[in-house]
């Protein structure tokens, strides 16, 4: 009787729900489940880990390619895990979007919510490795991994995760081992496309997401969405500042050399006196008459900039 589970491609609630109700399943004694996955949601995992832990016959993990991330904390919360010598891991702690997380809104209830998650996934990884011989083979500390105030990636081979005690035993790929994992890479895809022509997937019924919603079922995603908004508003806000100075600048530089040019053309009413004709220079309309222009000029640049006050 078959008695083996796959967790084959991302974690996420869809496929947590597919993965505990093939284990409600097996009705054999023991339990095998497959893995090879890039991760996905924490909290998606913690159900899995519930369920494969609930298995009350005899069951072992086996890595067949990848267990990074999420897929990583499912190692490092299960006793009996095997690898291949192939085979690779991926820790780092639970993260938002690097975007999302330097949103002023990161902060309070919602960081809080994450650190809560990353304490955790500290506590199980911990409390299955030597912690000295990891740190020390990875010339980084745990704090520094699950710290908040950085994103690191460390990668472990089958051979550093044993040395550790991640995993308990290694197993040679061989041709056969690479056959049966094959063959159960078919077996996920073929089944999913005899759902697929029998019709048996039935699409989720769609709702109306709306802002209230949105906020109360998903507050870290309505966080980033707020955030990505403000910056886009605050990005159009500044560039819109900085065309009206633009405007600005280039009106009082082009007022600048109108007045110039007028200053240097102007007859200098003392150049009119001399021996012979010492009459008094009247200046107050010609004054006049240039200012009378200026305004003018200034008017109509005003108008070509768009800043007609």
């Amino acid at each position: 009787m078959n008695n083996e589970v796959l967790i084959y491609g991302g974690i996420n609630v869809y496929s947590a729900e597919a993965f505990i109700n093939s284990v409600n399943n097996v009705e054999a004694d023991s339990l095998v489940v497959r893995m090879d996955t890039n991760g996905g949601d924490p909290q998606a995992t913690y159900g899995m880990v519930a369920k494969f832990n609930e298995f009350k016959g005899e069951k072992l993990l086996k890595v067949d390619g990848r267990a990074n991330s999420s897929g990583f904390f499912f190692v490092a919360m299960v006793d009996n895990v095997e690898a291949l010598d192939v085979s690779e891991f991926v820790v780092h702690r639970a993260a938002y979007s690097a975007e999302a997380e330097k949103s002023p809104l990161f902060k309070g209830e919602i960081k809080e919510r994450l650190k809560t998650i990353n304490d955790s996934l500290m506590s199980s990884f911990t409390a299955k490795i030597d912690v000295a011989m990891f740190e020390e083979m990875k010339d980084v500390t745990i704090s520094e991994i699950f710290s908040m105030d950085s994103r690191i990636d460390v990668k472990l081979t089958s051979a550093e995760a044993k040395k550790i005690g991640l995993i308990k035993n290694i197993n040679k790929l061989t041709p056969e081992i690479t056959a049966e994992i094959d063959s159960k890479r078919f077996e996920v895809e073929a089944n999913y496309k005899l759902k697929l022509d029998n019709k048996q997937i039935v699409q989720p019924k769609v709702e109306k997401m709306t802002e209230e919603k949105l906020k109360a079922e998903h507050p870290e995603v309505y966080a980033s969405v707020v955030a990505l908004g403000f910056a886009k508003k605050n990005a159009e806000i500044e560039a819109e500042k900085l065309e009206i100075e633009a405007k600005r600048v280039e009106k009082e530089t082009m007022r600048a050399e109108i007045v110039a040019e007028i200053e240097a053309n102007k007859l200098n009413p003392l150049e009119s006196l001399t021996a012979e004709n010492a009459a008094p220079v009247i200046a107050a309309p010609v004054v006049t008459a240039e200012l009378t222009d200026l305004e003018k000029i200034s008017a109509k640049i005003d108008s070509e900039l768009g800043l007609t006050k």
